[in-house]
């Protein structure tokens, strides 16, 4: 992260207008197919299937996924909702625990999943630090926002859970940051949430009726 602050930091002060973003928190949710390499997702999750159907390319995908993601965080990979209620007994687990209960090794275990599956799990990513989380809000040219929608609670009864950011971000951070760690003041948070943001955006630079942000 101290690396990547310095290049914005470098551009910005040749007169670079570059800007960033952040949320509060050290997970990331997503799709658990973004495990797997790219040319086997070529044309879908369907396709994606076909080619775990085959042992040739299904060795390759597994191997692929070995080296790239199983030794480099399988500790991190959380994973979601599964839309198959025979593996519902695997939600919310991760993925090192769904393999010693399926007696395999993690990269099977992820085959097993994917090709048992109608639509890719959702998955949690715990691959950030709290440090660098820290160091990234401190910067005075970063917004805080969610990256994310925020389901209908008639929606959340039938969807994948939601990460806490799509209701936490901005209690998160006046609770966490400004009143327990005191990384900045009350009023930075507002105006990195909104004002900040909105200027980036061309959008009006004063929050006030109708004013879009």
């Amino acid at each position: 992260m101290p690396h990547v602050i310095d290049r914005i930091n470098e551009a910005r002060a040749e007169g670079i207008d570059v800007a960033a973003n952040a949320y509060p928190y050290i997970a990331s949710s997503t799709s658990l197919s973004t495990v797997a390499p790219d040319w086997a997702l070529e044309g879908g999750y369907s396709e994606f299937q076909k080619r775990l159907a085959d042992p040739e390319q299904r060795a390759k995908i597994a191997d692929w996924i070995h080296d790239e993601v199983v030794r480099r965080r399988d500790r991190g990979i959380y994973v979601g909702r599964i839309a198959n209620p025979a593996l519902a007994q695997y939600e919310k687990k991760f993925i090192e625990q769904i393999a010693v209960e399926m007696g395999t090794t993690p990269e099977e275990a992820l085959m097993k999943l994917f090709s048992e599956t109608p639509s890719s799990p959702s998955v949690i990513f715990f691959s950030m630090s709290e440090p660098d989380v820290q160091y990234a809000l401190k910067q005075p040219w970063v917004s805080i926002g969610s990256d994310s929608g925020s389901p209908t609670p008639q929606a959340r009864a039938t969807a994948a859970p939601a990460h806490p950011r799509a209701y936490g971000t901005f209690p998160r951070v006046l609770g966490h940051y400004v009143r327990d760690e005191k990384l900045f003041s009350r009023s930075r948070p507002a105006h990195r949430s909104r004002r900040h943001t909105a200027r980036h955006e061309s959008g009006p630079g004063r929050v006030r009726s109708h004013a879009h942000s």
